[in-house]
């Protein structure tokens, strides 16, 4: 099953992720695939989200109530998470 949803499916223009024109991100299974990244996240509403790089083996997640559904902290997330990630991998 990881290895469909990390897989991903037709990216679509209108998906999160590909809204300006981009065609790097697909959806499968309630996960959005990066295919340029290989990161593959779910992230709901209030900033809730899980990270995973399943060809470093990383998983990240982010428990948020922050008080819109929705907003640029996603953005600011996606930063943090590739921070984390690069760290991680440098230590190993």
């Amino acid at each position: 099953m990881v290895a469909k949803i990390v897989a991903g499916s037709t990216p679509r223009p209108s998906l999160w992720g590909n809204e300006n024109g981009g065609h790097d991100h697909s959806y499968m299974s309630q996960w959005y695939v990066n295919n340029a990244t290989h990161v593959v996240s779910a992230e709901g509403i209030h900033g809730q989200t899980i990270h995973f790089l399943p060809k470093q083996d990383i998983a990240l997640v982010m428990q948020s109530s922050y008080p819109n559904a929705d907003g640029p902290f996603f953005v600011v997330l996606d930063g943090f998470f590739d921070a984390v990630a690069k760290e991680v991998k440098g230590k190993h």
